[in-house]
């Protein structure tokens, strides 16, 4: 699946259903080349953020990983 099959999915599903004070989300893809040099894409998931700051959002990148 690529960046934007993922992004559109995401927005279909999710575009009526937004509550804007509900908690953080955040969407987590990973871009890699495999073997033959051929671009790939994985969906890690969504996950709850305590923070929009880039400390709060790294940590959380990190614990995924």
């Amino acid at each position: 699946m690529t960046h934007s099959e993922i992004q559109n999915e995401v927005l279909e599903v999710f575009g009526h259903e937004i509550d804007i004070t509900g908690p953080e989300l955040v969407i987590v893809c990973v871009q890699w080349v495999d073997g033959n040099f051929e671009p790939q894409e994985n969906f890690l998931g969504f996950y709850q953020a305590s923070s929009t700051t880039d400390i709060a959002i790294s940590c959380l990148i990190q614990d995924i990983l």
